[in-house]
Order: structure tokens, then C-alpha cells, then sequence
């Protein structure tokens, strides 16, 4: 399956200045996914956790469509301690959404199974450092020699992985280029209508 990413829609987010509410604090780390088991977001509260404890001092926030599973994760930051420190964002409005990947210091996408993931592209083009699971197509968005995946589950992992994005900043701004630069050249809506056009059978003649 291709996909794609509307380049000109990307480039008008840059210019929106929507920034989550995060009360005081600096700056945040963000999830993109509807709030779904298999997206991971409980793997990703109990990273978090375990970053605050080693000195973090990001907000999280949570962007989703909202689902019943909300109140599970709502349920589970609270048992957590977490209330004070986790942002939960449903259904916020496209335009929005872009604006707050690229406000971030971080997106962070722990699913458990993941067909693609088009918030990965979206941060890719956006200059916005990603950490995710190595799992379905992310290690085809996001290459297979990405240093910043986590395997699927695995909170400790997960942890070690943003600590290592956030804190190596060298190696994290240069993939940030290499990834911009890969989603522009291979991930546009010009280059997946050109891979599915391939697969279409030739005419008559």
C-alpha cells in the first residue's frame, strides 16, 4: 500500500501558530493516533513515567480520535500520577494537528501494529525528531537502519530510545534532514501516484 503526504498542506502548517495548552510548561513531546490499544499509548505513559523519574521536564500530549479506549488511558494516567503532566487532545482539527508535530520536541508513535503511519511523514517533512516501535511499515517510513526505534512493548526500550533523541542532539538533527529529505523525495502524493500507476496493467496495444 503507498502513501503519501500533500506537500503544499505541509508547507501552510509552518505558517499556523497553534500550540497545544501545557500550562507551564516549556515545551512537550507528542503522540498522533487514535486512542486505540494497538497504538501503544499506555506503553508510552509508562516510558514517560519512567522519564520524569530520570529528570524530564517536557509536557506529554496526546492528539487522537477519541474512542471509548480514552478513559482506559485517562483511567491509567491518573494512576500514574501523571494528570499534571499529560495533555489529552481529541479529535483536533487537521490543520491544528500539523501545527502542534511541528511545535514539538518530539513525535513519539509506540504502536503495536502499524499498517504505515502518515503522522511519520508528516513529522519527517515538518523538521520534528521521531521515535517509534519497529513494527509493520514504520521501518519502511522511517528506514531500517533508524537508530531511534523501540521494539513494540517495551516501555523500557521506549524510554532509552526518546532519552536518546533528546539528548544527542548531533545525531538527531542529522536525521532530521535525512528524513525530511527522504519524505520529500519518496513520500509525496507525485511519487505514490506514480508507484500505484506501475501496478496498473498496461492498455490494449
Amino acid at each position: 500500500i503507498h502513501n503519501g503526504i500533500d506537500v503544499a498542506e505541509l508547507d501552510l502548517a509552518k505558517t499556523n501558530d497553534y500550540r497545544p495548552d501545557i500550562g507551564d510548561f516549556q515545551d512537550y513531546l507528542i503522540n498522533v493516533a487514535s486512542y486505540e490499544h494497538n497504538k501503544g499509548q499506555d506503553v508510552l505513559l509508562q516510558a514517560y513515567t519512567q522519564l520524569l523519574r530520570n529528570g524530564l521536564r517536557s509536557a506529554l500530549v496526546l492528539v487522537g480520535r477519541k474512542t471509548p479506549y480514552l478513559q482506559n488511558l485517562r483511567g491509567m494516567a491518573r494512576q500514574l500520577g501523571l494528570q499534571d503532566h499529560v495533555f489529552f487532545i481529541p479529535n483536533l482539527e487537521h490543520t491544528k494537528t500539523l501545527s502542534a508535530i511541528r511545535h514539538a520536541r518530539l513525535l513519539v508513535q509506540p504502536s503495536r501494529e502499524e499498517a504505515f503511519g502518515i503522522p511519520l511523514l508528516e513529522a519527517g517533512y515538518l523538521g520534528t525528531p521521531i521515535v517509534a516501535s519497529r513494527t509493520g511499515g514504520i521501518p519502511e517510513v522511517l528506514g531500517s537502519y533508524y537508530p531511534y526505534l523501540a521494539e513494540p512493548d517495551d516501555p523500557t526500550a521506549l524510554a532509552s530510545a526518546i532519552d536518546e533523541a533528546l539528548f544527542n542532539p548531533t545525531e538527531t538533527t542529522g536525521q532530521i534532514k535525512l528524513m525530511k529529505r527522504r519524505v520529500a523525495t519518496s513520500f509525496t502524493w507525485g511519487t505514490t501516484y506514480s508507484a500505484y500507476e506501475s501496478l496498473w496493467p498496461a492498455g490494449p496495444g
